[in-house]
Formats: C-alpha cells, structure tokens, sequence
C-alpha cells in the first residue's frame, strides 16, 4: 500500500498542504521503496461533490493506505474513512522532513507511522494515537 501527501508544490521543500481539495499537488510515496510520484491535483477546479468522489477514486487506484494532510474536509474524511483509507491530520512540515520521518521509522516488514512524530509538536492526536497503536496490536 502507499501513503498520499497533499502539498502546496511538487519539490522536496515545499510545505505539506492545509487542506486536502485546495492542495494543488499529492505525492504519492511507497513506504515500502521510498519511490514517489508527484501527481497535479486536478480535482481541485470541480465542483466539491464530483471531486470527493473523483479523489476517493484516485486514492482507491493508487492503493493509498493512508493520507496526510494538515486538516481533512470532514465530509472527505468520511468518504476516506468508509473506503479503509486513514486519514492523519495535523501533519506538519515540509514534504521531505513528513518522508524521512516516516522512512526513520520504518521497522522490515511493518511500516508505522506514530502519529505523535508526524503532527506538530503543539497538536495531539488522543484518538489517532489508539487507533494506530489498535491497528498494530491487530497485526501483530
């Protein structure tokens, strides 16, 4: 599975996007390889129901596991949700530093991502942090 970001800009120093449908791009990384793809958001010019639905779609082909954003339209949020796509807000920082985060925690087979290192140092995520430590207790 891959991990989405939405950002502002297609470089490495370009800051993690406020919302996921006024975020002109989405990095889409493997967190298996690393390898990403850095595709236009062109959803962002539709009309809000059409673009829920055509990003729930983009998300469902690129087999996005999770999406990081700063803050998630609750509506979107929803959708993603009832789709088995984890949505992590109140991710901070440039694009880069969120990757080599999630790559420093890389663990072999199983990838985490502890929500306390991704969100700003200011936020807490109670209710993420369970479930992410639930979702990883199931697997092992």
């Amino acid at each position: 599975m891959n991990i989405a970001i939405v950002s502002t800009g297609s470089d490495y120093d370009d800051p993690v996007g406020d919302k996921i449908l006024h975020s002109p791009y989405i990095w889409i990384l493997n967190h298996e390889t690393f390898q990403y793809d850095v595709l236009r958001n062109p959803l962002a010019l539709e009309s809000e129901m059409q673009n829920n639905f055509n990003f729930i779609m983009l998300m469902i082909r690129n087999k996005i596991s999770s999406v990081l954003v700063k803050k998630c339209e609750p509506d979107l949020k929803m959708l993603l949700t009832i789709h088995g796509i984890h949505v992590v807000e109140s991710t901070a920082g440039e694009v880069g530093e969120v990757v080599d985060r999630i790559r420093s925690i890389s663990l072999g087979d199983t990838h985490i991502i502890p929500v306390n290192e991704i969100i700003s140092e200011n936020e807490t995520q109670n209710t993420l942090q369970d479930q992410h430590l639930n979702k990883f207790n199931h697997a092992v």
